[in-house]
């Protein structure tokens, strides 16, 4: 099973606004939008894309969906609180040649890496990183690769 994080790109500020309604600001479409490009480019097999339901996970993940031919599923493990537990709880059900996108925030995610792998990173907004499970119990994993947002823009516009 291959898992990619993916972090939301950047959003609106959240003055006048709940957390819940921050939406992807000019930049943070312009991110989404390469890491889209960058996932066609690559052709991964993506079965499943879980989002977290907060308003900028939405849209990134709908954005980079598109890309791949689909639908993000919203699924509350992936809000703040996203842990090891949890990331078992949604993969439970499936079978371990599927393959999945989770978009979700930070520092759950950085810290689900290193739960995984051993590997200490920070997830930049639309950061990726791939990680390969090698077990389901224990649930581990190994660290393929980590795309920082700046990276992506760079491979995209060649």
């Amino acid at each position: 099973m291959i898992l990619y994080f993916l972090r939301h790109a950047h959003a609106v500020d959240a003055v006048g606004l709940s957390d819940e309604e921050r939406a992807l600001n000019d930049k943070g479409n312009a991110q989404a939008e390469a890491t889209a490009k960058l996932f066609k480019r690559l052709s991964p097999q993506i079965d499943l894309i879980y989002t977290s339901p907060r308003l900028r996970c939405r849209q990134t993940a709908e954005i980079v969906g598109r890309a791949v031919d689909r639908t993000p599923e919203v699924r509350e493990e992936l809000n703040f609180e996203f842990n090891l537990t949890l990331l078992n709880d949604l993969l439970a059900p499936l079978n371990f040649d599927q393959n999945v996108m989770l978009v979700g925030h930070e520092p759950t995610f950085s810290r689900a890496v290193h739960d995984l792998t051993g590997a200490r990173i920070e997830m930049k907004k639309c950061g990726i990183a791939r990680v390969d499970l090698i077990s389901r119990t224990p649930l581990q994993g190994e660290l393929v690769w980590l795309v920082a947002p700046r990276l992506v823009r760079a491979i995209v516009e060649r």
